[in-house]
């Protein structure tokens, strides 16, 4: 096979397509399999997504699943030619259903309808079969609707005690080690930095969350962006004719500060037209303290103390609209906005002693003000090509972003000539437009192809200091997967392709560039099944994955934050490539083993780097690192009010740059309990630990949390009320450290973490039940570097 693309005229580019195309082509059934098929829908003929799928034989389970958006199962396994099988249907705010057959005859299973229940609210206390963790070939899924984490949480508070999933005291989330993890919310890739995106995480409410799918190697439908995985977080649906929705209101008391808001959701149907909005809106005030030493070569030394107060404001919005065309055919629109007013205020005590022996000392003002706003508009066509899963989708988005950044720094000393005053502006505008298509195509019931191809056009101004530097990017891609069921064996394997364009403009001409390169992105994921009853099984996968540079990251601007400290880009930045694999076991009862290892070159970090008795942040590629360990989850249920779920994780680290090396083992152990008192109350208690760890060329130290909290229904199930405290022991500061090149330096900062939370929720609901659409979203890396 040629490719006579001019994206792809190499001669190696067309031998790697020839043999992964041969590889694709040579997976193949070997052996005999049966395979049941059905579709679930509600009373009004419409497909049920989601629904809970329990196969049984002699009251021994076979196996679990869930609905597609079409409301379609499907179930492979190797048995007798003929044999009678029980299922299980389940969805909260219908009524359960069953069904028996006697296979080959499927006949009954092909329409399979869930009646409503009466008049009840869709976050009443529902008893779910559904296992708390699922597994497929290339991820697995955390079912939190029903679960002890739908308890009055935040969605932080959910990632933080779901199996498999690390966040540490700045709320950065982990899958493995210290890679970084991109996070969608319903198909949203959340573009913003940590801070925004942890404060984001706290409005949304552990009860509107149906699933966490965790994707350590995404597969090749998804851009090959972000190494450390996925976290996509599914949001319940609404399932009822006429106006549904919730009302809440949330007060935190963080030391003599607080956070307070409120939030509404509603969903309403007619007919065959759907619409859906939300609204939350957050204030948050806090403080802080700390303080940054520096020693240099020369004896020199720069050390500052002080706080910080934090007056963060948040509004998200989000309105979506879907209509079915025909039974076939659906368009959905959908519209996002979000607001961010983020005001920081650092005042320091400082002391400096210069190479001659002069001691100086004085005060630092820092004021940080950051405004931005972003919408987001997209629209989805969906065509269902058969009636056994097949379908096209067509989808389209424009992301518009504004952001002002202005940085205003004074400082005053004993010696006055040195007094200054240093005012950074950065404002910075991005557009973003791609266009994808979708094809996925089930043969036989057997085999599943998938494919796609995508552009997407970006247009980056960083308005520094009256001196703009233009960033433009293009990228077409595209990629094809297969899947095949072989008895008790799933094998997934995918190819995509990425070609990249980037050009880099500055006012002076000194720092432009133009880039264009092509990647290759395999992808494999294996899973087989040991013992169907016990719930034993193996997975492997493998992906390589890409991160491209930031787009400030690319500005060569300097911009000055103090005396001595400066932030520097770099355009010649180029994207750092990884190769993650993962082998695991699940040993039943809920406990699983998986190992894994990442290897990483040229990656992207920012450095502190002493130059001339000044510390530089600057952004490099460092030459690699590499990261392997293990992560272990064992729940325990000790009565049938008393669960425990132990999650272990330990990882090696090791990062080369140059002749310097940083390396490190590292773990953590994490303890949740959960007690229900029927009728009374439920209380939940969380421990952590996590040992100190290394990333780039600084050394992090020990944290451990403490929590503890109380929740209630009231009124007839429709409320909640609860009461938390975080941090008991206010224990939890960060701190690190850097020796690199003979500097030494030192940052510490106490963060107010031990804080009394009081969460009210109610929800209304009127009408028939029925299921919302939801639209996938098409640039998810691209509007992840806006924030950036």
């Amino acid at each position: 096979m040629s490719i006579r693309s001019p994206f792809f005229n190499m001669p190696l580019m067309q031998k790697k397509w020839m043999v992964l195309w041969l590889a694709l082509c040579a997976i193949q059934s070997i052996t005999a399999q049966i395979v049941m098929s059905g579709k679930v829908t509600d009373s009004d003929g419409k497909p049920l997504s989601f629904v809970s799928v329990v196969l049984e034989r002699n009251k021994q389970r076979l196996g679990f699943t869930a609905t597609n958006e079409s409301g379609q199962f499907r179930f492979a396994l190797a048995t007798d030619s003929s044999a009678y099988f029980s299922f299980r249907f389940s969805l909260p705010g219908y009524k359960s259903a069953a069904q028996t057959i006697i296979y080959p005859d499927t006949t009954s299973l092909t329409n399979i309808v869930l009646e409503p229940e009466p008049l009840t609210l869709g976050n009443v206390t529902v008893t779910s079969n559904r296992p708390l963790v699922t597994r497929k070939p290339d991820r697995y899924i955390i079912n939190v609707e029903n679960s002890f984490l739908a308890n009055g949480n935040s969605a932080l508070d959910v990632l933080q005690r779901s199996p498999g999933l690390w966040v540490d005291n700045n709320g950065g989330i982990r899958i493995r080690g210290n890679q970084s993890v991109t996070v969608m919310v319903n198909d949203v890739v959340q573009r913003m930095t940590g801070d925004e995106l942890t404060e984001y995480l706290k409005t949304l409410r552990s009860e509107d969350i149906s699933k966490i799918e965790v994707i350590p190697n995404p597969p090749a439908e998804y851009e090959a962006a972000g190494a450390g995985g996925i976290v996509h977080i599914v949001l319940k649906k609404a399932r009822k004719d006429g106006l549904n929705g919730s009302v809440f209101v949330q007060y935190r008391q963080q030391g003599h500060a607080s956070l307070y808001g409120p939030g509404l959701s509603a969903d309403y149907k007619a007919g065959s037209f759907y619409i859906t909005g939300g609204l939350s809106l957050i204030q948050d005030l806090n403080h802080s303290y700390g303080n940054n030493a520096s020693i240099f070569t020369d004896g020199s030394y720069f050390n500052s103390v002080g706080t910080r107060r934090n007056d963060n404001g948040r509004q998200q919005y989000r309105l979506s609209m879907a209509f079915d065309i025909s039974e076939k055919q659906s368009l959905v629109i959908q519209s996002v906005m979000g607001g961010t007013q983020m005001r920081h205020e650092f005042f320091n005590e400082v002391e400096q002693r210069r190479s001659s022996g002069q001691q100086i000392s004085g005060t630092n003002y820092t004021d940080w003000l950051r405004n931005m706003f972003q919408t987001s508009t997209n629209a989805l066509y969906q065509l269902k090509t058969d009636t056994i899963g097949s379908i096209f989708k067509l989808k389209a988005e424009y992301t518009t972003g504004n952001r002002s950044e202005l940085n205003t720094f004074t400082g005053i000393y004993s010696d006055p000539t040195l007094n200054e005053i240093l005012i950074s502006n950065t404002p910075s505008e991005t557009n973003i437009f791609s266009a994808q298509a979708d094809h996925v195509q089930v043969l036989n019931k057997l085999w599943q192809f998938r494919s796609g191809i995508k552009y997407a056009g970006i247009r980056r101004n960083n308005r520094v200091a009256n001196l703009p530097f233009i960033y433009h990017e293009n990228l077409l891609m595209g990629y094809g997967t297969i899947e095949k069921n072989i008895k008790k064996t799933s094998i997934k394997l995918g190819i995509r392709a990425e070609q990249t364009w980037s050009k880099g403009k500055s006012a002076n001409g000194i720092a432009d560039f133009s880039k264009a390169y092509i990647g290759l992105f395999p992808s494999l994921f294996v899973s087989r099944i040991l013992d169907e009853q016990k719930g034993t099984g193996i997975f492997f996968s493998y992906a390589r994955r890409l991160q491209r540079p930031a787009f400030n990251e690319l500005n060569p601007y300097r911009l000055q934050l103090s005396t001595i400290i400066s932030i520097i880009g770099n355009p010649n930045l180029t994207p750092q490539y990884t190769h993650n694999f993962e082998l695991g076991t699940q040993l039943g009862k809920g406990w699983s083993l998986t190992t894994y290892l990442s290897l990483t070159t040229d990656i992207i970090s920012q450095l502190t780097i002493p130059v001339s008795g000044k510390i530089e942040n600057q952004y490099l590629n460092i030459d690699r690192n590499s990261t392997y360990g293990i992560n272990i989850e064992a729940p325990v249920r000790v009565t049938k009010t008393w669960t425990i779920n132990h999650s272990f994780s330990l990882y090696h680290a090791d990062f080369t740059i140059q002749s310097f090396r940083n390396k490190r083992t590292a773990f953590s152990l994490r303890q949740i309990h959960n007690f229900q008192w029927p009728g009374v109350v439920d209380i939940d208690l969380a421990t952590e630990y996590r040992s100190a760890y290394v990333n780039a060329n600084s050394k992090t130290a020990d944290f451990c949390y403490t929590d503890l909290g109380f929740s209630r229904r009231m009124i007839k199930g429709k409320a909640r009320l609860r009461f938390s405290i975080s941090d008991i022991f206010n224990v939890t500061r960060e701190a690190a450290q850097t020796d690199y090149l003979g500097v030494h330096t030192e940052f510490y900062q106490k963060r107010q973490t031990r804080n009394y939370a009081l969460i009210f929720s109610y929800n209304f609901s009127f009408g028939k039940k029925f299921t919302n659409k939801r639209m996938d979203q098409s640039s998810s890396e691209e509007r992840n570097r806006i924030g950036n």
